[in-house]
C-alpha cells in the first residue's frame, strides 16, 4: 500500500481508537458505579436476581444512554482546533453563550435568587464567564494540548472525579440544569480520558496491539449492552426494590433507570378491594394531596387529653377543632420516641430514630445520610420553608448533627424562637413572596406549651401549673389558627396537618 492511502486511513484509525476506547472507559466507570451501589447497599437488594440486575442490566442501560452523548462530546473534540482561528473563536464563544444562558437561568429559580437585584448579575456574569473562558482560555487550551499531549488523560480522570463527587453531594435532586452540567463534564472528561489511546498509540508502537484490543473491547461492550437492553428494560419494570436501591444510591445509574421506565413502564397498580369494616363503620372521605400546598404544624408537648376535640372540657382549641370537624381526626396516634429531637426527625424522614442510630453506634459504621421530606418533595418541584426553634436539637444533640447541620433539606429556614403570633406573621410574609408555580410545603413547630409554664393575655384559665399548661396550649392554638387563615387565603385548597411531637408528664 502507497504512503498516501496509508495517510489516509491515520485519522480512520485514529476515531476508532477513540470512540472504542472512550466506550471501554465509560463502561469502567459504569461498571464501578455499580459496584460501588452494591457495596452500600447491597443488603436492600432481594437476593441473585436483583444483583445481577443492577450489576448486567442497568449498566448496559446506562452505557446505551451515554453513547450517543459520548458520539457527540466526540465529535465536539474534534472541532476544537477551529478555536485557534479568529472565526472558530467567534462560534465557540456564542455556543458556550448560548449553553450558558438557560443553565444560568435555571439555577436561579431559588427563593432569593429569583430577585431581581440578584438573578440579573447572576445571570449576566455567568454568561459572560462562559464567553471569556470560549474567548481567551479555549484556544490557549487547545494550544497546550497539542504540545503536552500527555497531560490530557489525566486531566479527564479528575475532572470526571470532580463532577462526579460534586453530582452527589452539591445541590443534591435540585436544579436539574446543574446536575446536567456535571454529568456533560463527566462526558468530557471520558472523551479526555480515551485520549490515551491516541498518546499510546503514537509514542509506544509496540503497544499498537493493545490499544486495537481495548478500542474493540469498547466496541464489543457497546454491542452487547445493546442486546441485553430488552432484558434489562423489562427487569426494572417488573423488580421495584432493585429499581428503589438504584435511585437512592447510584446517581448515574438512576439517571439510566429513569430513562428506561420510560421505555419499559412498570405495570400499572391494581386497585385493592377494600374489606368490610368488621365494625360497619363506613365513610365516604378521600385523601388525596397530588400537587397540593402542604403546611404541617407541630406542637411541642401537647397532651391529646388537653385539646378539646378529643373530649378536653376547657375551650382550649378552637382552632384545632374546627380542623378536626371539617377534616381527619386521628384517635390514636404515638409519638416514635418522648423526646422532641428523635419525635422531629423521624417525622420528617419517616423513619425510628433510636433503633437505628443505636445500631450504627454499635457497629462503628459511618452515619448515613437520611432523605427528609423536604428534600423528597424538593425533588419533585415544591419550595420548602420552615421555621422553628434551635431547641428541637438540643436532647443528644451530637447524634442529629447531620440533619441540623443541613436544616431537615428544607430550602428556607427560620430558624429562632418565637411566639405564636409571631411565627404567624413570618408564615404569611413568605406565602406573599412565595411563588404561585410551584407547591408549596411549610412546616412551622410552636415550642408553646413546652414547660416552664406561663399565663398568656387572653387566655387565663387560672394560676395553677395544669391552668397555665392549658394557656399555653390556647396560645399556641390561637397562633395556629391565624397560619391557618393565612394559608389557605394564599393557597386555596391546601392541605393543612396539625400534630404534637410528643405529649407532656407532668
Amino acid at each position: 500500500m502507497n504512503s498516501a492511502a496509508t495517510s489516509r486511513l491515520r485519522p480512520a484509525r485514529a476515531w476508532l481508537w477513540r470512540v472504542g476506547v472512550t466506550m471501554a472507559i465509560a463502561q469502567a466507570l459504569i461498571s464501578a458505579e455499580a459496584a460501588r451501589t452494591m457495596r452500600v447497599a447491597g443488603g436492600e437488594l432481594a437476593g441473585g436476581w436483583e444483583d445481577v440486575l443492577v450489576a448486567k442490566g442497568v449498566t448496559a442501560i446506562a452505557l446505551i444512554a451515554a453513547a450517543p452523548a459520548l458520539l457527540v462530546a466526540l465529535a465536539l473534540a474534534a472541532l476544537l482546533p477551529i478555536a485557534l482561528r479568529r472565526e472558530g473563536r467567534i462560534a465557540w464563544t456564542v455556543s458556550a453563550a448560548l449553553v450558558a444562558l438557560p443553565f444560568a437561568l435555571e439555577l436561579s429559580t431559588g427563593r432569593k435568587a429569583r430577585m431581581p437585584p440578584v438573578r440579573v448579575p447572576f445571570v449576566l456574569g455567568v454568561t459572560v464567564a462562559a464567553c471569556a473562558l470560549a474567548w481567551w482560555l479555549l484556544p490557549r487550551a487547545v494550544a497546550l494540548g497539542r504540545r503536552r499531549r500527555w497531560a490530557i488523560p489525566p486531566l479527564g480522570g479528575a475532572l470526571v472525579a470532580v463532577a462526579f463527587e460534586c453530582d452527589v453531594h452539591v445541590l443534591p435532586r435540585l436544579y436539574p440544569a446543574f446536575h446536567a452540567s456535571l454529568v456533560a463534564l463527566a462526558m468530557v472528561g471520558v472523551v479526555m480520558l480515551a485520549e490515551i489511546a491516541i498518546v499510546v498509540g503514537r509514542d509506544w508502537r509496540p503497544l499498537l496491539l493493545l490499544v486495537d484490543a481495548l478500542a474493540a473491547m469498547g466496541a464489543w461492550q457497546l454491542a452487547s449492552a445493546a442486546g441485553r437492553l430488552p432484558w434489562a428494560g423489562r427487569g426494572l419494570a417488573t423488580y421495584e426494590n432493585a429499581r428503589r436501591v438504584v435511585d437512592e444510591h447510584s446517581p448515574l445509574l438512576a439517571r439510566a433507570a429513569a430513562l428506561a421506565a420510560r421505555a419499559w413502564p412498570p405495570p400499572p397498580i391494581e386497585p385493592i378491594e377494600a374489606e368490610p369494616d368488621p365494625l360497619g363503620a363506613t365513610s365516604s372521605r378521600t385523601l388525596r394531596a397530588d400537587g397540593r400546598d402542604l403546611l404541617l404544624v407541630t406542637i411541642d408537648a401537647l397532651r391529646a387529653d388537653h385539646v378539646s376535640a378529643y373530649g378536653y372540657a376547657r375551650k382550649t382549641t378552637p382552632a384545632i377543632d374546627a380542623l378536626a370537624a371539617e377534616g381527619v381526626l386521628f384517635e390514636h396516634a404515638y409519638t416514635p420516641t418522648p423526646h422532641t429531637s428523635y419525635a422531629i426527625s423521624s417525622l420528617m424522614t419517616g423513619k425510628y430514630l433510636r433503633p437505628i442510630l443505636q445500631l450504627e453506634a454499635a457497629a462503628g459504621a459511618a452515619r448515613r445520610p437520611d432523605d427528609t421530606w423536604a428534600g423528597i418533595l424538593r425533588s419533585y418541584g415544591f419550595r420548602t420553608a420552615a421555621f422553628y426553634p434551635p431547641a428541637i436539637f438540643y436532647v443528644d444533640a451530637d447524634r442529629f448533627d447531620e440533619l441540623r447541620r443541613r436544616g431537615l433539606d428544607f430550602e428556607y429556614a427560620k430558624v429562632e424562637f418565637a411566639a405564636p403570633d409571631l411565627r404567624a406573621a413570618q408564615l404569611e410574609g413568605y406565602l406573599k413572596g412565595a411563588p404561585t408555580d410551584h407547591p408549596l410545603f411549610v412546616w412551622v413547630h410552636l415550642f408553646e406549651p413546652h414547660e416552664p409554664y406561663v399565663t398568656h393575655d387572653g387566655h387565663d384559665f387560672g394560676e395553677g401549673e395544669i391552668d397555665r399548661y392549658d394557656s399555653e396550649i390556647a396560645s399556641a392554638d390561637a397562633g395556629l389558627g391565624a397560619m391557618v387563615r393565612a394559608f389557605r387565603a394564599s393557597r386555596p385548597g391546601g392541605i393543612v396537618v396539625v400534630s404534637a411531637d410528643h405529649g407532656e408528664a407532668f
